[in-house]
């Protein structure tokens, strides 16, 4: 997904919605929208989206 803000794009968001969890695969920002609380924000829906459903989110983090 690209994540826009007032029609610029900002970012992408890669999901796979798998039977017990989201799993984030990817989530990005242009280093203009971050700080913002926009990554924040995005997380917290997915957050909700799985409790809703009763899952869990996951994400595994590569430091490079």
């Amino acid at each position: 997904m690209v994540i826009e803000r007032d029609g610029e794009k900002i970012g992408r968001l890669d999901v796979d919605d798998i039977e017990d969890r989201l799993h984030i695969v990817d989530i990005s920002l242009t280093p203009a929208a971050r700080g913002g609380g926009i990554g924040t924000a995005i997380l917290g829906d997915l957050q909700r989206l799985a409790q809703d459903s009763g899952r869990a989110v996951s994400i595994f983090v590569e430091k490079q």
